[in-house]
């Protein structure tokens, strides 16, 4: 599905319909998945675990995005899928399941040997995890398309409004991914509170561009310190911050949401909360 199909789709859903919150929450996913692919074609021209460098951390960032991704798969199984089938829509989330069990597989052990890199025989790492990542990257690709494109349009034909409650009701129990999509972060309202809250304080702004290199992750870490939860810092860099995505992946899961502003070519821009 296209952009301007996919907003087609959504614009006639409620912010917290589940079919809004399992697309954006693809947009996560396909993140995940182009840069597996990208990693995977850097490592083609290594010949070394030492020629590595921070690239092994970038996949540990990844296969643990891919692994925590499976509670979107979850939500669909548990929740979604059988409320088609009772409509007699058995094809479709059969073919999805049976996707569903191949990922995990090869999600998971991209996961262990993510944990494991930079140990062992090069040639043997190299092997898999072009043969793991080729493979996410081509079959969940196309999985995703077959969902937006198919599977939840014809959800949203089957299922009434009163069951799409349920759907939300059931994938709220189940829960959500660690990339929870900015329309779940409105529930509060849903729950009833105020509609019209306190505008978030603004960030606080970090331009690193003038700051010398060996001082800038000291610089983000003792602001990230100081700040209060809930509250954000937006750094602008003069080239990709990825090595400090990769340790807030590593060391804030779970506590922080980072959030890309502008993506190059001269500066990066990235907002990070503390949740």
């Amino acid at each position: 599905m296209n952009m301007a199909q996919e907003k087609t789709v959504t614009a006639r859903l409620a912010a917290l319909h589940p079919v809004n919150t399992l697309m954006e929450e693809h947009q996560f996913i396909l993140k995940s998945v182009r840069e597996l692919g990208a990693f995977v074609e850097r490592l083609q021209a290594r010949g070394g675990f030492p020629e590595m460098a921070a690239d092994l951390e970038v996949l540990k960032g990844i296969a643990h995005h891919l692994v925590d991704a499976e509670s979107h798969h979850d939500r669909e199984e548990d929740v979604l899928f059988p409320r088609m089938v009772a409509h007699g829509v058995t094809d479709l989330p059969a073919r999805m399941k049976a996707d569903h069990a191949e990922f995990r597989k090869r999600k998971r052990r991209l996961y262990q040997v993510a944990q494991v890199a930079g140990t062992g025989d090069f040639s043997a790492f190299k092997t898999e995890v072009t043969d793991l990542g080729r493979f996410i990257v081509r079959e969940l690709t196309a999985h995703i398309a077959t969902e937006d494109d198919i599977v939840y349009p014809r959800a949203l034909e089957v299922l009434d409004s009163a069951e799409w409650d349920e759907v939300k009701r059931g994938c709220d129990a189940v829960g959500y991914c660690c990339f929870k999509p900015a329309d779940q972060r409105g529930e509060e309202i849903a729950a009833g509170a105020p509609a019209h809250a306190p505008a978030a304080p603004a960030p606080v702004e970090l331009d690193l561009r003038g700051v010398p290199m060996f001082r800038r992750l000291e610089t983000v870490l003792k602001s990230w310190a100081d700040l209060e939860r809930g509250r954000s810092i937006r750094i602008t860099n003069d080239k990709k911050p990825e090595p400090l995505q990769v340790l807030f992946r590593t060391k804030e899961n779970g506590r922080h949401e980072w959030r890309y502003e502008k993506e190059g070519p001269a500066d990066w821009v990235a907002t990070i909360r503390k949740l």
